[in-house]
């Protein structure tokens, strides 16, 4: 039923809005790139957002969340983009324009390697980056540092998922996501921007979602969470410099994995931020203060191209 809704006035108010953030991003100089993966991998290839190449300082790699895409970045794109040498945002494998792997279920696993494999591809050794990530993205960007070692300079995570979740509170982290009517849809987008929802609006927004997390490639990687090792303390004592945002009005993760990053991230390279009014998404609607609270940090760590 939610698929036929999907069609009609609401997806096209959809592929409107997203039609008017790609050419946003075009005339900012971004263009749409194709990487190629490696045959190992159960996906072809992904799609990413780069912009003309500035000079010799780290590249920003940014990678969303679950059920998001690189497009989902543009406000913050253009905040950024002027002070940064180079930026890429990653549609991860079966997000945005990346296709769905075809020989294979997707796995948490199958997304981490193939960012690694763009990171490592499209990142010059001798510049390295900053990898920032949102939600499901924050884990990846974890991973991939232990990974990727050096060429990762630094790290920016905005309400990361991953922390070791008792089994209610994943179960109800991943509940969240299970939209089985128009109601629990609409109670989802309430929660991600409670503070009031951006366009297209409520209505579209929560039919559009309803729709889109009920994908089988979706629901197969959400059901795959449940048996995903999750991060242990030890994994984030070598994590290089790092600002973590959690905001106050995240009301899509507990609070708990809050306290498990800010405890276990070093705490003389970590920068922690908990602002208010801040949603778990906080680039969609506050981008000029996410921005302004990057670049305040990134400055300190020499990570601009000013």
């Amino acid at each position: 039923m939610v698929h036929a809704i999907w069609q009609g006035a609401v997806r096209r108010s959809v592929d409107k809005l997203w039609a008017l953030k790609t050419k946003s991003l075009a005339r900012a100089g971004f263009v749409s790139h194709w990487h190629d993966l490696p045959d190992e991998h159960d996906i072809e290839k992904l799609h990413v957002l780069i912009n003309a190449d500035k000079g010799n300082d780290p590249v920003w790699v940014f990678i969303h969340g679950f059920s998001s895409q690189a497009l989902d970045w543009e406000p913050l794109l253009h905040k950024l983009s002027d002070a940064c040498a180079q930026v890429i945002a990653i549609d991860l494998p079966g997000h945005g324009q990346s296709p769905v792997p075809d020989r294979a279920d997707l796995t948490p696993q199958a997304i981490l390697n193939a960012a690694v494999d763009a990171v490592k591809t499209l990142v010059p050794k001798n510049r390295g980056c900053v990898l920032v990530g949102n939600s499901m993205g924050g884990l990846v960007t974890v991973r991939a540092t232990q990974i990727l070692g050096d060429l990762v300079r630094a790290t920016v995570l905005i309400s990361p998922f991953g922390a070791p979740y008792s089994n209610k509170e994943l179960t109800n982290v991943l509940n969240t996501f299970h939209l089985t009517n128009y109601g629990k849809a609409t109670d989802f987008v309430k929660k991600l921007f409670p503070n009031g929802v951006p366009a297209p609006g409520l209505a579209a927004t929560s039919v559009f979602l309803w729709a889109h997390l009920n994908r089988p490639h979706l629901k197969t990687l959400r059901e795959g969470a449940y048996s995903y090792p999750l991060l242990e303390e030890k994994e984030l004592a070598d994590m290089p410099p790092t600002l973590l945002v959690w905001g106050t009005d995240d009301f899509i993760l507990p609070s708990s994995g809050l306290t498990f990053f800010r405890d276990s991230l070093p705490s003389k390279s970590t920068e922690v931020l908990t602002p208010a009014r801040y949603n778990h998404m906080p680039f969609v609607d506050y981008a000029p203060h996410v921005a302004n609270d990057i670049k305040v940090w990134a400055e300190k760590h020499k990570l601009l191209s000013l």
